[in-house]
Parts: C-alpha cells; sequence; structure tokens
C-alpha cells in the first residue's frame, strides 16, 4: 500500500521538527541556563504528537496490525522522546536531548521506506498487543539507559582528561548538571 504524499509530507516534517529542536540545542549549550528554552517545549509536543499520529496510522491498517523492524524502532525512540521530555520539566536533561532527537528524526522516517507487514488475525488478542506494547517501553527505558552511559563515558573521559574525541561543546555542557 503506498503512502499519500501528504502522509510522507508529514513523516519529512517529524524528521524536521526533531532535528531543529536538536540543532537549537546544540547552538544553546553555551547558555548558562540548564533549563530547555520556553518555545521548545511546544515545538517538541508538536514533534512528538505527529510522530504518534503517523505510527498510529501506520500501524493500525483497515483494522489490522502492521508492524515490522521500522515501526519497532520508530516507536522506541518516539517513546523515548516522551520520556526525556517530560523528564526535562522537572531535571536539568538537556544533554540527552542532543542523543535522542536526531535518533528520533531518523527512525520517523523509517516507517514510510519500510512499511512492515499485516501480523495476522492472531494479533487481535488483548494480551499479544500487551506484550508488543510492554516490549516497546522496555527498549525504550533501554534506549534511556544506552544514551546516559555514553554521556557519563564522556564526561568521565573529560573529567580525567583524556581526549574527548570532538565532544568538547556537549561536554562542557555536562559540567554544569546538577
Amino acid at each position: 500500500m503506498p503512502l499519500r504524499p501528504e502522509w510522507l509530507v508529514l513523516y519529512g516534517a517529524v524528521a524536521v521538527l526533531y532535528l531543529f529542536v536538536a540543532w537549537r540545542e546544540w547552538l544553546s549549550l553555551e547558555s548558562e541556563s540548564a533549563r530547555m528554552p520556553v518555545w521548545h517545549g511546544p515545538v517538541l509536543a508538536l514533534a512528538i504528537g505527529l510522530h504518534g499520529a503517523l505510527l498510529v496510522h501506520g500501524v493500525y491498517v483497515e483494522g489490522q496490525l502492521r508492524f515490522g523492524f521500522a515501526h519497532a524502532l520508530s516507536a522506541t525512540l518516539w517513546i523515548t522522546a516522551i520520556i526525556i521530555w517530560v523528564e526535562s520539566f522537572f531535571s536539568a536533561s538537556r544533554g540527552l536531548f542532543l542523543l535522542v532527537l536526531p535518533l528520533a528524526a531518523a527512525t520517523a522516517l523509517l516507517p514510510a521506506a519500510f512499511p512492515g507487514a499485516i501480523l495476522g488475525e492472531s494479533t487481535a488478542a488483548p494480551l499479544f498487543r500487551l506484550h508488543l506494547l510492554l516490549a516497546i517501553l522496555a527498549y525504550s527505558l533501554l534506549t534511556i539507559a544506552a544514551m546516559q552511559a555514553l554521556l557519563m563515558a564522556s564526561m568521565d573521559r573529560r573529567l580525567h582528561g583524556e581526549n574527548s574525541g570532538g565532544a568538547g561543546r556537549l561536554a562542557h555542557f555536562l559540567d554544569r548538571l546538577p
């Protein structure tokens, strides 16, 4: 089933919104604020909302479940972006945006290129759908843990005087995290 052009434009818009917020975060690393600028929240909310709508549109086709690796990766990074966005309201976690948002942009485009396959009648069972949801949530939390481990390793290298390998601006920002 080929996608209509307006859906392709929405896939591109989601990727552009994610990349725009990540780019602005990168430029604002040198500011003294540990919090996200006010306008980033609504733009990121729009990107997350559109991404969710595209996932629902791509996964539920004519009452059947269509799923594949592209939908799994896209849903994982979508939930990861939601969790980090909500976390940003309560703590200074801006460094994670620089790692997660470009990945979310890339994976938001994947379902347009790889639409997956219809899984069949057995997927209508509520326990199967619960299993799928819990698996995606688990992968999202694992993704956040991996991103935080990368940031911690970068900070450890910087604190011990080793070459930061081009992560100087990001490590400079991490110096100011609480």
